[in-house]
């Protein structure tokens, strides 16, 4: 009965009607950025109570073995986690902490250092030497995001691939709360999660009125997957993650998707990156971020979609190879 009625309220939290509503009303009546984070996990909503923390622990507990269970029925399937590293000198042994402490312990971690200069392969290597799951790559000249993810992607050798940015943080459950979605259902073929964004005081970041937004580039799929649609594209100023995620739709279906509520990714706010950059980025009377897409991205947005829809029609290949892995 309890797990009937659990099913139940989670179903309701993750309907995007419910969402938007709730939305709609939380900026209303309290000026919130979309729905409070309590109500996207169950634990979380616990917690929120007066005495809850020992509940919320106990439901973690729980939820954990049984996501342990599943994985261990499954054969422990190694999980690649693939980190795409320039210059992160400063924020990439946090990063690799993050993944090094996740309660599943099946993990592949590449670092592809980018032709860095200020050290980022030193760090990488000090932390290779402490824990044998950490493999760290070396380019000889730097390619970008996309061709440095697909080096990795290239000598990945898990069961399921995901990736991190180099100056963002995982929840410790997160790689194995995705991995549980796809080993609960054979027919997905991407696992998605939350998350939000933060300055470097820690402060959740709110972008175009929303807190946590589905996490691209924390996404989680099977290796026929990689086999299927290939690599990044690497001739993409910005958004070769949201391609890739694209592609992967076009490849096996909308219904192949299978989304988390809980936010369990953080990602380092920079308005001087690729994203943000280019003048896009404003604040509103609150302090809260507008973002507005750059002309340029938009372009190359407009232009893979149609690729996309030919690739639907069968005229053009959904196999993208890597131009230098």
């Amino acid at each position: 009965m309890i797990r009937g009625v659990r099913r139940r309220v989670v179903a309701l939290v993750r309907d995007r009607r419910v969402r938007r509503v709730g939305a709609a009303v939380g900026r209303a009546l309290f000026g919130l950025p979309e729905v409070p984070r309590p109500l996207l996990d169950p634990a979380d909503a616990m917690r929120a109570l007066p005495f809850g923390g020992a509940l919320g622990d106990a439901i973690d507990v729980g939820r954990r073995a049984r996501w342990r269970r599943r994985a261990a029925h499954a054969g422990d399937p190694t999980v690649s986690v693939v980190i795409a590293a320039r210059d992160a000198s400063g924020t990439l042994a946090a990063s690799l902490e993050s993944l090094l402490a996740q309660s599943y312990p099946a993990l592949e971690v590449l670092v592809v250092d980018d032709a860095s200069h200020d050290g980022t392969a030193e760090v990488a290597r000090r932390l290779a030497a402490r824990d044998r799951r950490v493999r760290v790559i070396e380019r000889a000249r730097p390619g970008g995001a996309a061709a440095a993810r697909n080096t990795g992607l290239a000598r990945a050798r898990g069961d399921f691939v995901t990736f991190q940015d180099a100056d963002d943080l995982s929840h410790p459950d997160r790689i194995l709360r995705q991995l549980d979605v796809l080993l609960r259902n054979p027919d997905a073929r991407l696992a998605m999660c939350r998350y939000r964004r933060v300055d470097p005081a820690g402060h959740t970041v709110v972008v175009n009125e929303r807190a946590y937004r589905k996490c691209i580039v924390a996404m989680m799929f099977p290796r026929a997957v990689h086999d299927a649609v290939g690599f990044f594209r690497e001739d993409l100023p910005v958004g070769e993650d949201a391609e890739l995620y694209e592609r992967i739709k076009v490849a096996f279906g909308e219904a192949s998707e299978r989304r988390l509520t809980a936010p369990l990714y953080e990602a380092a706010f920079d308005p001087a990156s690729l994203l943000f950059g280019a003048g896009a980025v404003t604040r509103d009377a609150r302090g809260h971020v507008v973002y507005r897409q750059a002309p340029e991205h938009a372009a190359s947005q407009a232009r893979w979609r149609e690729e996309h829809r030919a690739m639907a029609r069968g005229e053009r290949p959904l196999y993208v190879p890597a131009d230098d892995a």
